[in-house]
């Protein structure tokens, strides 16, 4: 499998010197394009490119070298680049030395003022003793880790400090590339010319992967892996003159997940001295795209005759749609009757029963059957209370805390009475998608008093995914959200069923010690939060085992820092606008899934309660973990 290891956006594309006799991309004479704010470009353009098949040690690869020379003649022919600041390096020349040398060349001619991209394709693997991904040269051996390149190396060259340049973009097509991230960053949704401007004058440090800490495949389509191939239709079809590689992420994550199992990272080289607002501008030359139009012949009447189709569709299942809206309305009006609940319960479960085909062109019908189904779970607990002899009107919030003990794993949980909160960003200090800050009621549930540990993990999975391996009471990192899915699906098989990630709604609400106004989990005062976790200024770099800080209000360890937490929902910066007050699931689809908390290396901003980060569901990182829910 070809090793796909470092990727992201930084105005860098490593290529390397070739050892063949290519012949270079033509050259289409002067060009000096202007930046985003109307002036001439002043620096230059570099392009290291390094395609490695013919391994001597490990197995050769089919698709590096073209993968490689075909990013370089696309490039060098639609974009500013040119031979004078061309360096590549193929198959026998792409030693451990000649990649150190180069990059070391580099530091010693790149102006500040000039970008670089940098382009790695080969075999990458993972060091099994210390979780630190490398690039394999053509003359790495497999037993001799010291024949490698490892990320730390390559952040360390590619450093500010050492090679000067404005912009750095490196592209790995190789496996476990994903090490070099420092996470999934938040690229703007909509590029305009203000943020085109910011991008150019801000320095970057960026990254594109052909995966995440995962192997990937060396084949796909036109000779080129499945990675590259996509890359390369994402360049081509650019037709402004400005090209931030921000722009297509969405477009390559969802080409390349759709047609492989790896899923393409983008984020900053961490530890490079990059800005967040900084990105390579890659500039188009003039005129590129411009071909002779040819004759053309336009006909939609199959085109016509579908509309004629769905227009008939449509009309039958908008009539499906009033008789459902029809119908709630009939069993809302029925929940006023003063009648037991169990009739209130039965007309609602008639009502599911009764509509249970998805409409195709609305989500109005699937919004009425979430809400049927909370209020389903509402009147049940709401029985339950009753049964057991508790008076409806007493609080809940007064309930005395209770813990459950899962059989299997031996993990605790602690009962969360339900109640209502304000959820957001109380301080003024987050992000927009913080805000607005909105009411949320949540129902009674339980979570996990600590994360989920390598001892749970390899308990119920049988491996350790985790790159911080020092010990059973470490919380298990390296774990996507559909690794937790899979986890618990084992669990709940082995138990009675109720296993879950939390909502944000619920994660939120547990950190902040049952929705008490705190900016962490425990605390609002930040000579306090070293006493609640572990971030960037007192962790030494690394996790710690669970449980070592305080407890929050409500008995919950560890929910500010040590590792991120997934969430069960989907992503939506707008979300906030439109959530339900009851008991809120978040969108019913996205691209990306959330996770709380902050982890070992956030600072304070970023390990806030409020905090909302998100990642691709099969996106892994060693700051990464989740702890569990369970419904009562």
């Amino acid at each position: 499998m070809k090793s796909k290891t470092i990727t992201y956006i930084a105005i860098v594309v490593l290529f390397f010197s070739t050892c063949c006799s290519g012949i270079y991309a033509i050259e289409r004479g002067p060009f000096t394009p202007v930046t985003p704010e109307g002036e001439l470009v002043k620096g230059a353009q570099w392009l290291f490119v390094i395609g490695i098949n013919d391994y001597k040690h490990w197995k050769k690869l089919d698709a590096a070298v073209k993968d490689a020379t075909d990013l370089r003649d696309l490039l060098m022919e639609k974009y500013y680049f040119d031979k004078e600041h061309l360096i590549e390096l193929y198959d026998p020349n792409a030693t451990k030395t000649n990649i150190i040398a180069k990059l070391r060349y580099l530091g010693q001619v790149v102006k500040p003022e000039d970008s670089l991209v940098i382009y790695y394709a080969g075999h990458g693997f993972l060091d099994s003793l210390t979780k630190t991904a490398s690039w394999i040269p053509v003359d790495g051996k497999k037993d001799d880790t010291t024949t490698w390149i490892d990320s730390y190396k390559i952040r360390m060259l590619l450093n500010k400090n050492v090679i000067k340049a404005r912009h750095i973009l490196l592209i790995s097509d190789s496996c476990f590339s994903g090490d070099l991230l420092r996470g999934d960053d938040d690229f703007p949704i909509k590029i305009t010319n203000e943020v085109l401007k910011r991008a150019y004058r801000s320095t970057s440090r960026r990254v594109i992967t052909s995966g995440g800490v995962e192997p990937v495949s060396d084949s796909g389509y036109g000779g080129n892996s499945v990675f590259t191939h996509f890359l390369l239709k994402a360049l081509q079809a650019n037709n402004e003159k400005f090209l931030l590689p921000s722009a297509f992420k969405t477009d390559l994550t969802k080409n390349v997940s759709d047609n492989s199992s790896q899923v393409p990272q983008f984020g900053t080289i961490l530890g490079t001295g990059g800005e967040q607002s900084g990105e390579i501008v890659l500039f188009a030359r003039p005129g590129f795209n411009i071909k002779r139009p040819g004759k053309k012949k336009f006909d939609i009447g199959d085109l016509e005759e579908e509309a004629d189709k769905i227009t008939e569709l449509k009309l039958s299942w908008d009539n499906d749609l009033n008789e459902m809206k029809r119908a709630y309305s009939q069993v809302v009006k029925f929940q006023e009757r003063s009648i037991p609940n169990d009739r209130k319960i039965r007309s609602w479960q008639r009502f599911l029963k009764t509509f249970t085909e998805d409409n195709p062109f609305t989500g109005e019908d699937e919004k009425m059957r979430r809400e049927a189904n909370l209020r389903i779970k509402t009147l049940q607990n709401e029985s339950s209370r009753l049964a057991y002899g508790k008076k409806e009107e007493t609080p809940i919030h007064n309930k005395q805390a209770e813990e459950y003990r899962d059989p299997v794993t031996g993990m605790e949980f602690v009962l969360v009475p339900g109640d209502c909160y304000k959820m957001g960003d109380q301080f003024g200090e987050g992000s927009n998608d913080e805000k607005p800050v909105h009411e949320v009621c949540l129902d009674d549930f339980y979570i996990g008093k600590y994360e989920v540990t390598q001892g749970e993990w390899k308990s119920l999975m049988g491996d350790n995914p985790s790159k911080f391996e020092n010990g059973d009471d470490y919380p298990v990192e390296q774990v996507s959200w559909d690794d937790a899915q899979k986890f618990i699906k084992r669990l709940n098989k082995k138990g009675d069923g109720k296993y879950r990630l939390p909502t944000e709604a619920e994660w939120e609400f547990a950190a902040r010690s049952g929705g008490k106004k705190q900016k962490w989990a425990g605390t609002s005062k930040e000579s306090e939060l070293g006493k609640y976790g572990w971030y960037g200024t007192n962790s030494g770099s690394k996790t710690h085992p669970v449980g070592k800080k305080i407890a929050n209000g409500i008995g919950l360890f560890d929910m500010t820092g040590n590792v991120y937490e997934w969430c069960s929902d989907w992503y939506s910066k707008d979300y906030y606008k439109k959530s339900p007050k009851d008991n809120p699931l978040g969108p019913s689809s996205g691209s990306d899934r959330v996770f709380r908390g902050g982890s070992w290396n956030g600072n304070p901003r970023y390990v806030r309660a409020a905090d909302r980060s998100r990642g691709t569901p099969g996106g892994r990182s060693d700051g990464l973990g989740f702890r569990l829910a369970r419904t009562p």
